[in-house]
């Protein structure tokens, strides 16, 4: 059987210069480890993920922005055909309150009022 060793107060813990760098040299090792097979390869699958995104991402707004032009190419199309039947209409309502006024001024006066005859 092996002897027991009792720790107390007094015992002597020995932490030599070899200990103490095999210690860090595995901290540093540990800490390194995590580092370039966790965090790295991460970093590098996001940049991809991100660039991925972002041409999805793009074409989705210049798809959307060619049907809003085209939803305004439209209603301009519609806003300029309103104007023009406006100005037509208006046109149409000079040329005949023009008519009415000539014919109105050619006749004779006949109303029997103090105005000259024409």
């Amino acid at each position: 059987m092996a002897d027991k060793i009792n720790i107390s107060f007094d015992t002597k813990i020995e932490f030599t210069i070899k200990t103490f760098l095999t210690t860090v040299g595995t901290i540093l090792t540990i800490f390194a480890s995590f580092y370039f097979m966790v965090i790295d390869p991460r970093i590098d699958r996001a940049e991809v993920n991100a660039e991925k995104l972002l041409e999805i991402k793009t074409e989705n707004i210049n798809n959307q922005l060619i049907d809003i032009k085209g939803l305004i190419e439209k209603d301009h199309e519609v806003f300029r055909n309103g104007i023009k039947a406006a100005l037509d209409a208006s046109t149409a309502n000079t040329h005949r309150f023009k008519d009415i006024n000539d014919v109105a001024n050619s006749s004779p006066n006949r109303g029997g009022s103090s105005t000259s005859n024409r």
